[in-house]
């Protein structure tokens, strides 16, 4: 009996697995819809006995969308979002076998069952998802041969229906290309500049040079309420790729990453070639610089001190060109700062650890002290340390000589990434990635499965303060983390619905959220974002107002991102922009 429950079950909610076209026409005051054809979880169309193909025709009307709070949400232009909000409809299909076949009685004709298709606001489907059975320790569950006991969890969204969340903002800028907003950074007139990179040449992106390369580029800057005020396209005859920002005092923003381009005012050496750019308030460039060599290099992260310099971070593989001021041993790459005056001079550069070593965040504390965070996976003399796995993350606090003072090794045997930190208003740090790992350094934080986003915070001298994750029982990782508000707030993706996320469960693929911590660690809100397929949020900061705003991409058009202008398509993302109270 319990089997043949879930075959009905399996049957009755397959139905809305459906595909829909939004092409309304309105009848006394309701959008009628296209017919939806019914289809199982394969996306094969169900016939009646008759051979026809199910369909059903659903109607709903136009609604505004509103956060928790009931405010309403807006889009770049200020102006409200809109939606439609579907009627529930009591939709028959037949029952099936595990194999997809009708099920019939006794006289051999189809055994069906009615179902109401919930009312729903046009963005979310019901699907079936097996779960793993687990403990109240988050622990799952075997039978006597040491299979994971799992569940059939069904659900109109996911095992848990997302909880509303504060963002009263949010706007997608893109093309036909694969878009991403990768940095953020609050500016002084309390709004924010965010950091693209784009393969498109059309949509937002229409003021892109037609002579740039495959990917290059765009400085996008907003005001507080969300408007753009200027973009800055950055490109070159073979693309520059910008993948970190920061803005100083002055509102002077810098952005770094790597090109092999001729064309941006400095000599390219033949590869990848470590760029610098440095922009006004207004968008135009101050100042450039670039090493490079035979090889490749690159900048992963930037930071501004308080005095107007930077410190860059990335890797270089080069030992000619103007790689060479990093002096890296023969045979081997490392990883590498550079520290660059506020005039653009080269005022030091340095290496850390060997072979496939890289730094990726950066920050200055106000002693300009300066932390870095890089994955290393070296095992050769010149080495940091000897990885516990196949790689770990490294902490690393120079003095602003660029004198090492300490590193902290973090990690475990399986892989292990930690790539954005933030300075703490204590003197300390505050670091976030992710974990699959539950031995080693990573012990006391213990895994639940796939990957966990982890955030760690240090105090001055190295020694670990407190150490949290962030789980469910699928992927799970943090790319960015700001201070703000009295606490710190870190972002990423999760496709995960249980343990930490079950308050805000999943809306389909990876979501973004959103976690503010307070001083000493404790979880103190948690919000998602979202649509029907991936969204990432890869940057955070806070707004001289308090407000929180995310960037990333998306492949979605419906949930939090319905009415926005920029529309993904297929597996080519666009940028997305939130606001969060």
């Amino acid at each position: 009996m319990k089997n043949n429950k879930r075959v009905i079950i399996t049957a009755v909610f397959m139905c809305v697995v459906v595909c829909v076209t939004l092409v309304a026409c309105k009848k006394n005051g309701v959008n009628k819809l296209d017919p939806i054809v019914v289809t199982d979880q394969n996306g094969v169309a169900y016939t009646d006995e008759n051979g026809e193909v199910m369909t059903i025709i659903p109607e709903g009307e136009v609604v505004e969308v509103t956060n928790a709070k009931g405010e309403k949400v807006l889009d770049e232009n200020g102006e409200v979002k809109t939606s439609i909000k579907y009627d529930s409809q009591l939709v028959g299909v037949p029952v099936t076998n595990k194999d997809g076949e009708a099920l019939t009685d006794k006289d051999g004709k189809w055994i069906t069952t009615g179902i109401w298709v919930p009312a729903t606001s046009g963005t979310e489907a019901s699907t079936i998802i097996t779960m793993p059975l687990t403990d109240s320790n988050g622990v799952t569950v075997t039978n006597g041969d040491g299979e994971v006991i799992t569940y059939t969890a069904i659900s109109t969204v996911s095992p848990v229906d997302p909880s509303p969340n504060s963002s009263d903002y949010n706007s997608t800028f893109g093309g036909s290309g694969i878009d991403t907003f990768v940095d953020v950074a609050a500016t002084g007139d309390g709004g924010f500049v965010a950091l693209m990179t784009s393969s498109s040449k059309d949509g937002s992106l229409s003021g892109m040079n037609s002579g740039f390369g495959e990917q290059n580029s765009v400085l996008v800057k907003y005001d507080q309420e969300g408007k753009i005020q200027w973009k800055k396209f950055v490109g070159g005859n073979d693309g520059v790729s910008l993948v970190a920002l920061d803005v100083d005092s002055d509102g002077n923003i810098a952005a770094v990453g790597y090109t092999k381009s001729t064309d941006v005012g400095e000599k390219n050496y033949g590869n990848y070639d470590a760029i610098v750019y440095v922009f006004k308030s207004t968008g135009e460039v101050k100042w450039t610089a670039m090493i490079g060599g035979t090889q490749a290099e690159a900048f992963n992260g930037v930071a501004f001190a308080s005095d107007g310099s930077l410190v860059a971070a990335g890797f270089s593989y080069s030992r000619d060109g103007t790689a060479k001021v990093f002096g890296i041993p023969k045979r081997e790459s490392a990883a590498v700062i550079a520290k660059y005056s506020a005039s653009g001079k080269l005022e030091f550069s340095k290496i850390i650890g060997s072979t496939a070593d890289a730094l990726y965040g950066v920050d200055v504390d106000p002693e300009g002290n300066i932390y870095t965070i890089g994955s290393f996976s070296s095992n050769t003399a010149n080495s940091l340390f000897t990885p516990y796995g196949k790689a770990d993350g490294a902490l690393i606090k120079f003095d602003s000589k660029g004198e090492k003072l300490w590193h902290y090794q973090i990690g475990g045997t399986k892989i292990d990434r930690f790539a954005s930190l933030t300075a703490s208003p204590d003197g300390g740090v505050v670091v976030v990635g992710r974990s699959e790992s539950k031995d080693e350094g990573m012990t006391d934080i213990k895994n639940y499965g796939g990957y966990d986003a982890i955030i760690l915070k240090f105090n001055a001298k190295g020694s670990l303060a407190w150490a949290n994750s962030f789980k469910g029982y699928y992927d799970d990782s943090f790319f960015d983390v700001c201070a703000g508000n009295g606490g710190y707030y870190a972002v990423g993706s999760s496709n995960s619905s249980n343990r930490d996320f079950i308050t805000i469960g999943n809306r389909g693929g990876l979501d973004g959220f959103v976690v503010k911590y307070s001083e000493s660690g404790e979880v103190q809100s948690v919000e998602g974002f979202g649509g029907s397929n991936d969204d990432v949020f890869n940057a955070v900061c806070v707004l001289n107002n308090g407000r929180v705003i995310a960037v990333g991409n998306t492949l979605s058009s419906d949930g939090d991102l319905v009415g926005n202008g920029a529309v993904p398509s297929a597996d080519r993302t666009v940028g997305v922009v939130a606001k969060f109270q």
